[in-house]
Parts: structure tokens; sequence; C-alpha cells
């Protein structure tokens, strides 16, 4: 699909069908516009319409074909996009932006709708890989992981295939070696992605726990500020490979991993079943059904699923039996001054949350935590194990 899209002349992105049979220009709502004459020098008459520029937009546009997975490789990976929205149409190039309502852009320039903002500023980025660092790579994989998250499928098993032209276009360039929605150079930081959108129940497609590809809710993979990406560091855990019982007609480059396990080298914290009763829960969105646990004496923590998070309420209320396991992944120094905050030369540590299967002494991701400011040590303590994760 790389080389479909990206040796094309012009992609027509009909975003406001519902479906291949759907036609998509039909009368679009009436935006307040003001009529004036029009005259031109060469003598022909006519009108003008002044308009209202868009509604400023934080969320992906509710044109069906911006909520799905497959469409998101034509606008990142074509070099001229005409789409087609219900209430305007665009046209995206390397240059411009133009709108119905919204502002025209330029490189520097500003616009009405910032999503459509990110999709081209990524498509750009994608445009002149060739170009890019290597730190600038990174953050165009975790912006396209954001946007992309965010969309759904009518198959579950498509949201990898629907990569496929993404992923094509990074390894070219990158030479890097894809693993189940992440890069081997950058999988110890890239594996405490977190849930950024509401909760929902795991899907029912074989993708590891500790892929983001096996949730449904819209994910951050990495702080990609100046400032984190300078001071993110793996700390004394090792990356030793991952484990596949896959065929060979199942298993290919594309991260199809039914099965597959990670194998890590790292030290874990376990967490025994009476701390949970210091657990409390808070919402950190009130709009959304975003909630993170709080263990005051140790971490705050995002669970992925709402089969996890069940576990965890009902071990609260009525003292279920459940247990979990910190591992310790990534260091974040305190540069902070101001009281409270930390004094400078403490960590951050953020990690995975993992759970024991002890029929075969494996463990599954069911979150992510982050702990308390200079609490480092409790993490890195103890012998380093051998660590799989299903």
């Amino acid at each position: 699909m790389d080389q479909v899209y990206s040796r094309s002349t012009i992609t027509i992105s009909a975003a406001s069908a519902h479906n291949a049979d759907a036609g998509f220009l039909a009368q679009r709502c009436q935006q307040p516009r003001i009529s004036l004459p029009f005259g031109h020098l060469n003598g022909i008459t006519g009108k003008i319409f002044l308009a209202v520029c868009g509604s400023h937009r934080t969320t992906l546009p509710q044109d069906p074909l911006h909520l799905r997975s497959w469409p998101m490789q034509e606008h990142v990976l074509s070099p001229r996009v005409l789409v087609f929205e219900v209430e305007q149409m665009f046209w995206i190039c390397n240059g411009s932006v133009f709108g119905n309502f919204d502002q025209v852009v330029k490189d520097g320039g500003g616009m009405a709708d910032p999503v459509i903002a990110r999709l081209n500023s990524l498509r750009k980025l994608l445009q002149y890989m060739l170009k890019l660092s290597s730190e600038a790579l990174d953050e165009a994989w975790t912006e396209m992981v954001y946007l992309y998250s965010a969309r759904s499928q009518s198959v579950s098993d498509d949201k990898i295939h629907a990569l496929r032209g993404i992923i094509d276009r990074f390894q070219k360039i990158s030479k890097d070696e894809y693993i189940a929605g992440f890069w081997k150079s950058q999988i110890l930081q890239s594996l405490v992605w977190i849930r950024s959108g509401n909760i929902f129940r795991r899907p029912a497609r074989s993708y590891p726990s500790w892929s983001w590809l096996s949730i449904d809710s819209p994910v951050q993979l990495n702080d990609c500020s100046e400032k984190c990406k300078r001071y993110r560091k793996p700390l004394d855990v090792e990356f030793v490979g991952y484990i596949t019982k896959a065929s060979s007609e199942s298993f290919d480059r594309f991260g199809l991993l039914p099965e597959a396990v990670l194998h890590l080298r790292g030290y874990l914290l376990h967490i025994e079943t009476p701390d949970w009763t210091n657990m409390r829960l808070f919402p950190t969105d009130p709009a959304s059904s975003q909630f993170q646990w709080c263990m005051p004496e140790v971490a705050r923590m995002t669970l992925d699923t709402v089969e996890d998070n069940d576990l965890a309420t009902r071990s609260v209320e009525i003292g279920v039996v459940f247990s979990v396991w910190c591992l310790a992944l990534i260091g974040v120094p305190v540069h902070d001054s101001r009281p409270g905050r930390g004094r400078t030369g403490e960590f951050v540590v953020e990690g995975l949350l993992l759970v024991e299967d002890h029929s075969n002494n494996q463990f599954r991701r069911i979150g992510r935590f982050c702990s308390n400011v200079g609490d480092e040590a409790r993490f890195l303590t103890g012998p380093k194990r051998d660590i799989c994760i299903r």
C-alpha cells in the first residue's frame, strides 16, 4: 500500500461516505454566510460568499472515514489528498491545506482544525523521512500510534493489516525490526504505553497483552516532549527477545504474533493482596471513563481493560485475592525545584503491572504504573529475574 499511495498523483477521500456504495456529494449543512457581488477584470460577474471559519475540533471529525483505521494510510502516504467531508472539502498537499470554511494553511501557519493539522504534520514527516533523525522518526511513530489507535475496525484482526503501508515506509528508512506495534531499538521505552481514552473490554484477537494492539482504546506510546526525550532512559532491564509458536503462515514481519511471549530480564516488585486495601480509584478525566488506581505508598496505576479494572475493584470491595507484580522499565529524573516536586537527582519510575500465570510461570500485562518521586530503590532491589510476558 505504501507504493500505491505514495506514487499516486492525487487520492480522493470520500470521508463522508459510510460504505463503498454510499454517495459522498450530498447537500452540506449550510454555514452562515454573506453573499457579495463580484466582478472580474475580464468582465465576468457573479457572487462570492463570506463564511465563518469552522469550529475548533480537538477530537477526530465525525465523518465515517476519519473514524476508521484503513483510510489513515490514504491521508499520510499520499502526496496530495482531496477530502470530501460532511461539512466541507479539504485540499491537502505538501505546502498547504485549503478548506471551504477553515483557514488556508502554509508551513509555519495555524489552522482552524487541529485534527487535520496533526494528520497533515504526520503526512509531511513521512514524505521527508529520508532527511529525519532517529529522534524525529520516534516522534513520528508515537504520533502515528496515538492517531491510529483512536480509530476502529469492522474486523478485529484488521488492526494490524491497516498499518502495513505505514510500517513499510518506516522500515525502509529506519532499517529497524518491527515487533507487534513497536520498533526493536525503542521497545523498552515503548512498552510503558498508556491507555489515554475510555476503558473497554479486551477484544477477541490474538495479540500479546504487552502490545498496544491488544486493546481498543487510544494509546499514548511515549512522551515526546524535548525534556522527556532527553532524560527518559531504560533502567537496569534487558530485552532478551521474543518467542512465538506461530506457523509460517500466521507469522510475518507485520507482527501477527499469536501466543507471542516477550522475554525480558529485570527486577520485579510483588504487591501483596493486603496492600490493595489502601487503593483509591479516582478519575483522570471526569468526562470519560478513564480512571487510575492510586496506592499512596507505592504508585499510581492505569489498568488497560474493563476486565483488569474489575479484578482490582473486587479485590478492594470484597477481598478477592489479587496480587500484581511491578516491572520497572524507565527512569525519569526529577528536574523541578518547586516544593513537594522532588529533588534533583531523584527519579520517577515507570513500568508494567503484571499478573502471574502459575500454570506456565509466565506473566500477563494488565496496565502500567508511575512511582512516587524518589522511590526508585523500592523497584530495583533483589535479584534480577528472567521474565516472560505473554
